[in-house]
């Protein structure tokens, strides 16, 4: 959804959700929302900037297992995720990342993560 700007620059979010059976997957049910800015920095028009969150929900079972196992369910893992993706030509674009997990994999031992990364991504053809 276009919330500023126009179609070559501005802001934009998402929103996303998911379900499962909780029965069957580790996680039940997944929720997603988030901004893109295209054209935030000046002089960098092709560039996006973004922000999002994401949480996925334990599964019945994972929360049932955990409590055994550990004596407290873990009841979801959420991630929080800043990035921003270069454009270096009108085909190839880098894209830093930085993202926080709280509660990564619902196992309650596991401190919090903090996890960069980098993605490169090419257009062959349009």
């Amino acid at each position: 959804m276009q919330l500023a700007g126009n179609r070559d620059r501005g802001l934009r979010s998402f929103v996303r959700f998911g379900t499962a059976s909780g029965r069957a997957n580790l996680f039940g049910r997944f929720a997603s929302s988030g901004f893109v800015w295209h054209g935030l920095l000046p002089g960098r028009p092709a560039d996006d900037s973004g922000f999002a969150v994401a949480y996925a929900g334990a599964g019945s079972a994972s929360r049932d297992l955990t409590l055994a196992r550990y004596g407290r369910a873990v009841h979801g893992e959420t991630t929080i995720e800043v990035t921003h993706r270069i454009a270096v030509t009108d085909w190839l674009g880098v894209q830093p990342h930085v993202q926080y997990v709280l509660d990564p994999g619902l196992d309650p031992t596991v401190d919090d993560a903090l996890v960069l990364g980098l993605r490169l991504t090419g257009t062959v053809a349009r």
